[in-house]
């Protein structure tokens, strides 16, 4: 009975290598499968921030847009409304690409056309003359 246990005892030693080979390949396939779901979470978390920062970007943009169309519509108001103006005075506003021409039909003189190049202001230079 001595040789029989002794003998099953040899036969179980002779498998643990193989059963810690198995177990050391568990081992690493699970740790291979948590590192990349830790990577695919970390990837899903930044997709979400960058989404959430985009939204936020259009949204401001789209409120910019309706301001400067509001803005937009005011600004061709008031040509219209200054055109409207000096035509009451005889004066015709045109406005041609990069310029504008005002043509006094009151005028005695034959060369009564003012053309002036459109020049960018900004709030300092409202009250300077276009050069």
């Amino acid at each position: 009975m001595q040789k029989r246990w002794q003998s099953n005892t040899m036969q179980i030693l002779e498998f643990i290598p193989y059963i810690s080979a198995i177990f050391a390949l568990l081992i690493s396939i699970g740790g291979f499968f948590a590192i990349k779901q830790g990577y695919t979470k970390r990837v899903e978390e930044i997709q979400e921030n960058v989404i959430n920062a985009l939204k936020v970007q259009n949204d401001l943009q789209e409120k910019q847009i309706a301001t400067l169309n509001t803005k937009l519509e005011h600004m061709g108001q008031v040509i219209a409304t200054l055109r409207y103006a000096v035509k009451k005075r005889g004066i015709t506003i045109e406005i041609n690409g990069e310029y504008i021409t005002l043509i006094d039909a009151l005028s005695p003189r034959r060369d009564s056309s003012t053309q002036i190049r459109i020049a960018s202001t900004t709030s300092e230079d409202d009250e300077k003359e276009p050069t």
